[in-house]
């Protein structure tokens, strides 16, 4: 298959796809055909709530980017997206192609009017021709730490995405380093736009569209680009986005003018930073086996799994959730941290209170 062509519509410049990208073809349990950091970026048809505040943008060759509804005060039908869907050229779209379609395809809309297209930043937002009925979208103005559990959703042009009815979203993912880096090769933003690197799944059609904390309709950056990256360890595939906080922090006063809504605090803050060690946990519920747990880390401060052996049984893997829950998804045993000692295990619905030290 031709890449360039797989990868339809291009995200960010033609140069960025030729720039050691490489897509991994081994085949995931989802059919996906992607593989990020040892990880299984998993993806699915959006709900229809995950959906209401996501748009088909077609772009000057016909294709599918993705935009998102902002929340703001005045219920204006506001969206953001990316310049680059635009060929960075925003008016020039709006008057020309200006086509915008509901995620279900049904309601189509018009570009009325280009309310940003900076030069220094590749977040444009633009206001339709009437009103849309759904919420939007916060925009977040505050760092995020390595291993920030992550979503995306958009329009991916893969093959796989393709056989999918609606938006995708994208999940099981995260940020996999903090420290923010010029994209140089964005040669048409100026000066060049930071970036910070994730492992969320990523292909064309996905540019424009909200990475977002799990779970919240909180954006924190767009997608920027997927290559193989020399920062992580042992060149393994990651990604970048670009950060709101940087979008905001260039243009506050079109933020305050528009009222946007702006979360100033990541609110969902984990006590699994807390929980750093080996520990053996048992429960007042005689029914359930006294247990060893391990945090796997996918970073210095915060773990995406716990791997937990009942007594006498095989180990099983927990995948973690920012709400610090992890489940075993086949037998749907879930464990809930309180603190860095105290759990809630769940089976079968019946929760129990379990007590863990570690050693």
């Amino acid at each position: 298959m031709n890449l360039l062509r797989s990868l339809a519509p291009a995200f960010l410049l033609p140069t960025i796809l030729t720039v050691g990208c490489k897509l991994n073809r081994e085949q995931n349990d989802d059919g996906s055909h992607v593989k990020f950091l040892n990880e299984h970026s998993r993806r699915r048809i959006a709900s229809a709530d995950e959906s209401a505040p996501i748009f088909r943008l077609k772009t000057y060759g016909g294709n599918t980017c993705t935009a998102f509804a902002v929340k703001n005060s005045q219920n204006k039908p506001i969206l953001f997206t990316a310049r680059h869907c635009m060929n960075y050229t925003a008016t020039d779209w709006c008057t020309k192609v200006g086509e915008i379609k509901s995620a279900d395809g049904k309601d189509i809309y018009r570009c009325k009017s280009i309310l940003l297209d900076p030069k220094n930043t590749d977040f444009a937002a633009l206001e339709l021709d009437r009103p849309i009925s759904v919420g939007g979208y916060e925009l977040a103005d505050f760092d995020l730490a390595a291993g920030r559990r992550l979503q995306m959703i958009g329009f991916p042009s893969d093959t796989y995405a393709q056989t999918l009815e609606g938006p995708v979203m994208t999940e099981n993912c995260w940020l996999t380093n903090s420290a923010r880096r010029p994209v140089s090769v964005a040669t048409k933003i100026t000066p060049h736009p930071v970036a910070v690197s994730h492992n969320c799944a990523t292909y064309g059609g996905n540019s424009g569209g909200p990475m977002i904390i799990d779970n919240t309709n909180i954006v924190v950056g767009l997608p920027a680009s997927f290559w193989r990256s020399p920062r992580i360890r042992q060149q393994e595939e990651t990604a970048d986005l670009y950060p709101t906080r940087d979008f905001i922090k260039l243009h506050s006063e079109f933020i305050a003018s528009q009222n946007l809504g702006v979360s100033r605090a990541d609110n969902q803050l984990s006590v699994k930073k807390d929980f750093l060690s080996r520990s053996k946990c048992t429960s007042t519920n005689k029914n359930i086996l006294p247990l060893e747990m391990v945090p796997l880390y996918n970073s210095e401060t915060d773990f995406t799994a716990l791997k937990i052996r009942f007594e006498k049984q095989d180990w099983l893997i927990f995948r973690c959730k920012i709400d610090d829950s992890c489940e075993e998804s086949s037998t749907n045993q879930v464990i809930r941290m309180k603190s860095n000692s105290e759990m809630q295990f769940t089976k079968s619905g019946i929760t129990s209170e379990l007590r863990c030290e570690s050693f």
